[in-house]
């Protein structure tokens, strides 16, 4: 009998240790997909055709295969789709000229709200969209 139940108690232990190291592998694949998102779509914003043309606003570069890879990474790691769904809407945004009248920042500001509820991070409050996008650093190396 006591032997019986110390092989209950050891199943349950590493059965118990087997979920937690799936829910920690999740948290770590949603937290960098999550990370690469962000990259992706400032990426994809420093090339949007703001209407006033910001000349010093600094480019930064992401590929398809990138996009591709994070895109898969959201779906496979975030329980609520609606991140999912902005994020292909952000940078659907930038293919689409019909759609260049949406402020990809007020889109960056949801995003961000949502990605912060899926890690349980809270909410901000409303952000400010001229102060929720940096343009440039002026600490820069030149190149």
């Amino acid at each position: 009998m006591l032997e019986s139940m110390t092989e209950i108690i050891a199943t349950f232990n590493s059965e118990f240790h087997k979920e937690q190291e799936i829910e920690k592998l999740k948290r770590e694949l949603k937290y960098s997909s999550i990370l690469k998102s962000l990259e992706i779509i400032d990426a994809a914003i420093s090339h949007f055709p703001f209407d006033d043309n910001r000349p010093d606003i600094v480019k930064q570069s992401a590929t398809t295969v990138e996009a591709r890879a994070c895109h898969n990474n959201l779906i496979l790691s975030c329980d609520n789709i609606e991140i999912i769904e902005l994020y292909i809407e952000i940078l659907d945004v930038f293919h689409s000229s019909k759609e260049y009248k949406i402020k990809p920042i007020e889109k960056l500001i949801r995003y961000r709200d949502l990605v912060r509820a899926e890690l349980g991070f809270g909410s901000l409050d409303t952000l400010d969209p001229k102060k929720a996008w940096l343009i440039k650093a002026d600490f820069e190396n030149p190149s």
